[in-house]
């Protein structure tokens, strides 16, 4: 897989990365067979839009051909289809199950949205009854056997946690940069991932790099740069 980082910089700059990137990365698309596993996380005191754009996230894999039963959605319980709260012990088993499942040939999406901190032990989630490591995280996926797996990270500070979860067969998509806060955030991957014009290579498939450039342009003007390791 090629390997790029997309830094902030012009529009004219960014344009000429982004075709490079769309012309060597058609084997990440966003429609996928049944047997692709995901997990969807979202903070217990996240705003209501962030539960918004989980829930359309949500919508769109199983509509897109995911088993919902290959799904795991942890939100309040206030929303529809939530499989429970996220809080560790549920994220740990989530985890748990991505790594106990050996088909090699599926496809993993992560979507984390929370508050990300910062420790001296390196970026930190911060769920409702505790706070869970990065690198934690990171370790989890090592331990996963998959074709490809897209990390989409959302919520404040949301790019701190990029830099540590890089790594090969991955792609790792953050809100922001990991210099940034802002509140609310404006990126929504679901936006990009239904929007007809991002198809920029007219494959008749939105894969979620493309998702991701046309969030990216979308946002030019506003306080936070998304960023992607890939």
């Amino acid at each position: 897989m090629t390997r790029i980082t997309i830094p902030a910089g012009s529009a004219l700059m960014f344009f000429c990365l982004a075709l490079v990137i769309v012309f060597n990365s058609g084997d990440v698309q966003a429609v996928q067979p049944v047997d692709n596993m995901a997990i969807i996380i979202v903070s217990e005191n996240a705003e209501a839009s962030e539960l918004g754009k989980a829930a359309s996230f949500y919508g769109h894999l199983l509509n897109g051909g995911y088993c919902s039963d290959n799904v795991l959605f942890l939100t309040p319980s206030s929303v529809p289809g939530s499989d429970g709260t996220s809080n560790l012990s549920n994220i740990e088993d989530g985890f748990g199950s991505l790594v106990e499942d050996n088909e090699t040939d599926k496809d993993v999406v992560i979507y984390i949205s929370d508050h990300c901190g910062g420790c001296i032990d390196g970026a930190i989630f911060e769920f409702s009854n505790g706070t869970l490591n990065v690198s934690t995280i990171d370790g989890w996926i090592d331990d996963m056997t998959f074709d490809d797996l897209t990390f989409i990270i959302g919520g404040d500070r949301s790019g701190l946690a990029g830099p540590e979860l890089e790594g090969d067969d991955r792609v790792i998509i953050s809100s922001m940069g990991s210099d940034e806060m802002s509140t609310p955030d404006r990126f929504n991957i679901t936006r990009g991932l239904e929007s007809a014009w991002a198809d920029f290579n007219n494959d008749g498939h939105i894969s979620y790099i493309e998702a991701f450039i046309s969030e990216k342009i979308r946002l030019l003007l506003e306080p936070q740069t998304p960023r992607l390791w890939a």
